[in-house]
């Protein structure tokens, strides 16, 4: 962790001094909230997104704050959710605003009282499913869970990519030997996405998938690896962003597609720990004030290929609005709730780990 904590301000060499936020205009409240937290000199924020594809965001940050420093570290969220849970413990928390992939593990934060509940002023500008409605937690950016397939193993079979349509495509026997997918346990997106596979086909689609000798990767960045490199040429959900990257990428030699069904839909949910922000108060609000403005979302689209919960984001080149797509999104998250332990101990037990 101390490794990958990352000062950004410090690291951009920032020039200090400016008595408001530089460049577009800015609420009032954003402002006075940025007055507030010069006097705080910085903020912590963690969370799953790739440090790489942080960097040019924090970038936007510095030039619009230079008075505040942006600390960031990335875990994967079944890591980060650990670590913050024994802080909870502990009685001491370092973390101070996070975002996740896991909105259920929010939803019990929140009956605990552990998240700051704050509104945003550019919270207006958002479609409703993408704000917890105490404004506990809102989309930082949103993500379809999309199959990514190696192009030179499909001609190998005799297949092309416009034979792939459907998530249900993946249980074709010709695939036996040839897939990975994240372990459920390794963070919200891979869970979410086995919760809905069972929920669309029940639990023949893994035990199929289990028969085929898939393998479980232990992050989205290994499976990712592992399709583009031929090592495990099929996965049949990857974060989007990943695939929409990489697939767009013609050195990479993979393609990815919407499926038939629905894509998965993940919202990558920040929210405020009350206790940990406690020391930089200001800043913590400051820094979602600004990763959910136009600015703030139009660079989390830009480097970190996320689609943005704002009616006024164009997404990534080369996609379509969200709205236009057919999505799957969130299940019922107090079912969820109670789900998500059970479904876990199952998903393990189909596939031979307990």
């Amino acid at each position: 962790m101390r490794n990958s904590l990352l000062s950004l301000a410090a690291a951009l060499a920032l020039a200090a001094g400016a008595a408001a936020p530089a460049g577009a205009a800015v609420s009032p409240e954003e402002e006075k909230l940025y007055r507030e937290a010069k006097k705080e000199g910085e903020v912590d924020f963690r969370g799953p997104t790739e440090r790489t594809s942080f960097i040019n965001v924090a970038r936007a940050w510095s030039k619009r704050y230079p008075d505040v420093k942006l600390k960031y570290s990335r875990n994967p969220t079944g890591r980060l959710v650990k670590a913050i849970e024994a802080e909870f413990r502990a009685g001491k928390l370092t973390h101070e605003v996070v975002h996740v992939t896991d909105p259920v593990i929010l939803v019990k934060w929140k009956k605990q009282g552990r998240l700051l509940s704050y509104k945003s002023p550019y919270y207006a500008d958002y479609e409703p499913q993408y704000l917890d409605k105490d404004f506990t937690f809102a989309a930082m950016g949103v993500t379809p869970m999309l199959p990514l397939v190696n192009k030179k193993y499909v001609e190998s079979i005799g297949m092309k990519p416009g034979d792939f349509k459907c998530y249900k495509d993946f249980l074709n026997p010709k695939f036996s030997g040839k897939q990975v997918v994240t372990h459920a346990n390794a963070g919200g997106t891979a869970l979410f996405a086995a919760m809905r596979m069972t929920e669309l086909f029940g639990w023949e689609f893994h035990e199929t998938l289990r028969k085929h000798n898939i393998l479980l990767g232990a992050t989205a960045g290994v499976t990712t690896s592992m399709v583009i490199k031929g090592e495990r040429p099929v996965t049949y959900a990857v974060t989007g962003y990943r695939a929409l990257e990489h697939g767009q990428d013609p050195k990479k030699g993979v393609f990815t597609f919407w499926p038939c069904e629905g894509a998965v839909m993940i919202n990558f949910a920040m929210t405020i720990l009350k206790e940990g922000a406690a020391r930089h108060p200001n800043a913590a609000r400051l820094l979602v004030t600004w990763l959910s403005s136009k600015e703030g979302q139009e660079n989390i689209v830009e480097h970190a290929h996320f689609f943005s919960g704002r009616k006024d984001v164009k997404p990534v080149p080369g996609a379509q609005p969200l709205h236009t797509y057919k999505n799957l999104w969130w299940p019922d998250l107090e079912k969820a709730i109670q789900e998500h332990d059970p479904f876990l101990k199952k998903f393990d037990q189909v596939y031979g780990l307990k």
